[in-house]
């Protein structure tokens, strides 16, 4: 029996069952079953213990916000890493601080990788920051990602871990998100908590004459001026999402331009529910579509080409269904958790852990 120590930088609720499907597979973990993707994991012969963030008040937000790495869940797992056989950590965040004290300390074993969702550092070229990562990663066995931009990071910065970097693209759990029986209301749907250019995607909209409304989710508040067709929810329950995604014409995820995984996990959910998604051209996306055939690309920071593929959807309702569908067949294809288990196993196996 294999035992992996996996580290996450969220909060995972620990429920009885999930039959009433409030929680995507992530946020949850039920007493007795396999972790998210590790339920898909092709070796079952595993015991997988998760640690999320350890919570105070106060702290936490200096952690999160200020210091970008959290100290409280690395100090709470050290004292037991010996039993484990691998630890995996998913974002820098949760995975710098236990880095730099096995650096510090000399010590590789167990071997520790990291999903790095990020580019380690935001992909930050700020040289006392890296000369710290640099130390730190000293004791990483090896990287997993899921944007191939994220490459050139380590090629640049951390080149005596660029060999052991592997592209894994990311997964969604397609039997969850998956098309509903709803009908069309006269709305389309933009989602993002964060790195979202809603500057672009509401200058563009305002500018189409359209009795259409076009509902944003995710923004706590905008500093522009919102027309009467235009809403936003600051949060909404994920089992509520999916019903928004499901009854809307179609979704736009305007993204900002960075060099690190962000704006997938949305892009590729709203993919498997078998909608047509206008996604911002950017490292982040090319990675997950075919432009025109399973999702459009629109320009970075172009409100033309925003409002004219926004009106070129609208205009054409049938194409958006059927670039929907080739969207969900993409998603089964090639992008659900049982293809990124299997590309994850298969990383860990080239790197000989």
């Amino acid at each position: 029996m294999k035992k992996i120590l996996f580290l996450v930088n969220w909060e995972v609720k620990k429920i009885p069952d999930n039959k009433s499907n409030f929680l995507q597979s992530s946020n949850y973990l039920i007493n007795g079953e396999k972790y998210w993707f590790f339920k898909r994991w092709p070796d079952k012969n595993i015991e997988v213990d998760v640690v999320d963030f350890f919570k105070i008040p106060f702290f936490h937000e200096i952690e999160k916000k200020i210091l970008r790495f959290y100290i409280l869940q690395t100090l709470k797992v050290v004292p037991f890493l010996n039993k484990y056989d691998l630890i995996m950590s998913h974002g820098g965040q949760s995975a710098i601080f236990l880095a730099f004290i096995r650096s510090f300390l000399g010590i590789k074993d167990p071997p520790h990788i990291i999903i790095d969702v990020g580019a380690l550092n935001g992909g930050r070229n700020s040289q006392p920051e890296l000369k710290i990562f640099q130390f730190a990663l000293r004791s990483v066995s090896g990287i997993i990602y899921h944007v191939k931009a994220q490459k050139k990071h380590y090629d640049i910065h951390f080149p005596f871990l660029a060999a052991r970097s592997y592209y894994v693209p990311f997964g969604v759990d397609e039997q969850y998100f998956k098309p509903k029986e709803y009908s069309h209301e006269n709305y389309i749907l933009s989602i993002g908590y964060k790195n979202r250019d809603w500057e672009t995607l509401i200058a563009a909209f305002s500018r189409i004459k359209t009795d259409t409304v076009l509902k944003i989710v995710g923004p706590k508040k905008l500093k522009i001026r919102l027309e009467p067709n235009i809403c936003v929810k600051p949060y909404v329950p994920i089992k509520l999402l999916k019903e928004l995604i499901a009854k809307a014409k179609f979704i736009v995820i305007p993204l900002v331009n960075l060099p690190y995984a962000h704006g997938q996990m949305t892009l590729l959910q709203s993919m498997a529910m078998g909608k047509a998604v206008i996604v911002t051209n950017t490292a982040s996306s090319v990675d997950y579509v075919k432009d025109g055939e399973d999702a459009i690309l629109v320009k970075r920071n172009d409100v033309q080409d925003m409002k004219n593929k926004i009106e070129f959807l609208l205009n054409n309702p049938d194409l958006a269904i059927r670039i929907g569908e080739n969207a969900r067949k993409s998603i089964q294809n090639k992008f659900t958790e049982k293809h990124m288990a299997e590309g994850i196993y298969e990383a860990i196996k080239k790197l000989e852990i």
